[in-house]
């Protein structure tokens, strides 16, 4: 007879192993740097400029490189294979935006950008789709034009503030495609804008302050200890509040005046005239015309200024440029947009920019709305995925010297341009940029109109010597060059005598 300790056990382990082998698989995580106990990859999130430290980790993990700390798991996607599956083809899945407290609580839950999948964001969604589609980009035409003249006698009379009238350009198109307000280099909603858009760019990922790990600490009260991000965050809402406010209260003011002109905001309320009903409230009008307004013009001004980094650094780039120009323009007049296909080497121009300095390296973080498995790795509910929009573009095996701007590399061999437009910059799936053929456009005049009338150059020391150029750019949710010196020298009297006749 069998000792009952010996049976009991032994059954035990055969039902154990029974279950084990008929339970199933609880698929691995994505790949990624081995988690401390507790602690988790806490130590592993790069501090500075997280698109390049995620670049190398590709290296060394694959497309997919995830992480989890205190809670939070992040998956960065460093490939554009994985990011056309994850956010193109899985869109219903990966459409969302993680709960970033930070956000909320300075405001900037309003933009479009920000908000969570659901029926307000499609509200918005069905407004910017109809002003700002590709089909729509004419109505932006005599406004760009009128905004590139502006800026090149602003360089003509103040070059050295170049960065103000970068800034400025694409602020007043988008300024008065919103309200129907031409804003100047002095107007202060484009120094709120300013404030309370740098304030977000230090706030928007999730570790960059405590409360978006440990979302508890919005209910403690402000003189309690590791609070300071409440004070940080009234500053930022009263910024975004005035934002919102003081351009449409101007608008009303005009429509009862009679001297408003025909802008997005005067459009929604002569709707909701028309349809005698609030068909737009007018919380939702304000938070997307001042989105409208806001969220171009970052990213904008950091193409830009890239832009110029780009062309001091290669003057070889600005005489190809300046050439096809001449040929195609001569120097009666302006470029515009019925000269952008016979100039493709400026079309070059522009896709490498984008490719070689995207505005925002990170994206914006989506997140997970349900557990999903991919290749065989399971991405949890909640996981925050992270397009490397950098890496992407900086890829070796698509882009040879991807560090070098080369726009010689989007044409073909027969001197055709390619296909590939470097479109990944603006995001994918639903979550695409709604404002992204509003800035490709800008971008592409801002460069023809540069090139037409300006040679871009080192600026030089008191002995001659030209002011050296580190070309590195800034960190954050927007990357832009640091500060560097350059002079805009006109190319011909001719290029002067358009500048005088604006």
């Amino acid at each position: 007879m069998v000792s009952p300790f010996i049976t009991i056990p032994l059954v035990f382990a055969i039902l154990y192993m029974l279950k084990a082998r008929f339970t199933p698989k609880k698929a691995p995580f994505p790949p990624g740097p081995k988690p401390l106990p507790v602690l988790g990859n806490i130590f592993d999130v790069p501090a500075g400029k997280p698109w390049k430290s995620f670049a190398t980790l590709s290296k060394q993990y694959g497309d997919l490189v995830y992480m989890g700390a205190l809670g939070v798991n992040v998956l960065v996607v460093n490939s554009v294979k994985a990011a056309e599956d994850l956010f193109d083809k899985h869109s219903r899945v990966y459409s969302d935006r993680p709960n970033i407290p930070m956000v909320s609580l300075m405001g900037w839950d309003i933009n479009i950008i920000l908000l969570p999948y659901g029926e307000l964001w499609r509200k918005h969604r069905r407004i910017f789709h109809q002003e700002y589609r590709a089909e729509a980009m004419p109505e932006f035409r005599e406004d760009q034009e009128y905004a590139a003249m502006n800026l090149l006698r602003n360089l003509a009379e103040t070059p050295k503030r170049f960065k103000t009238h970068l800034r400025l350009y694409p602020a007043s198109i988008t300024m008065h495609k919103a309200y129907g307000h031409w804003v100047t280099s002095d107007d202060p909603i484009v120094d709120v804008t300013e404030q309370a858009g740098n304030m977000l760019k230090l706030c928007i990922f999730p570790g960059s302050v405590l409360v978006n790990v440990f979302p508890f600490l919005r209910h403690l009260p402000e003189w309690f200890p590791g609070t300071g991000f409440k004070a940080y965050a009234r500053k930022c809402r009263g910024f975004v509040d005035q934002m919102r406010t003081v351009p449409y209260d101007l608008v009303k003011q005009r429509m009862a005046e009679g001297t408003a002109e025909p802008c997005l905001t005067t459009q929604l309320l002569e709707e909701n005239e028309a349809a005698g009903h609030e068909k737009y409230p007018e919380e939702l009008i304000k938070d997307v015309t001042a989105t409208a307004f806001a969220a171009a013009v970052d990213t904008s001004a950091a193409t830009l200024d890239s832009l110029i980094l780009a062309l001091v650094k290669n003057p070889e780039v600005q005489r190809k440029a300046q050439a096809e120009i001449d040929t195609v323009v001569g120097d009666a007049r302006l470029p515009n947009f019925e000269d952008r296909k016979s100039m493709p080497y400026v079309e070059a121009i522009y896709r490498e920019l984008i490719r070689w300095a995207p505005a925002a390296p990170m994206g914006v973080p989506h997140a997970a709305s349900e557990d999903n498995l991919y290749n065989g790795f399971l991405i949890p509910k909640g996981t925050i995925v992270l397009p490397n929009i950098w890496a992407m573009s900086h890829d070796e095996n698509k882009y040879s010297e991807p560090d070098n701007f080369m726009p010689e590399r989007f044409f073909r061999e027969d001197g055709t341009l390619s296909d590939d437009t470097s479109s990944i910059s603006y995001g994918f799936g639903r979550r695409v940029c709604v404002g992204r053929y509003v800035a490709e456009t800008t971008a592409w005049l801002a460069i023809a109109s540069l090139m037409a009338v300006y040679t871009i150059k080192p600026s030089r020391d008191a002995a001659g010597n030209e002011i050296p150029i580190s070309g590195e750019f800034r960190n954050g949710a927007i990357s832009m060059p640091l500060p560097f010196e350059c002079d805009f020298v006109p190319r011909s009297p001719a290029a002067l005598s358009l500048i005088s006749a604006l």
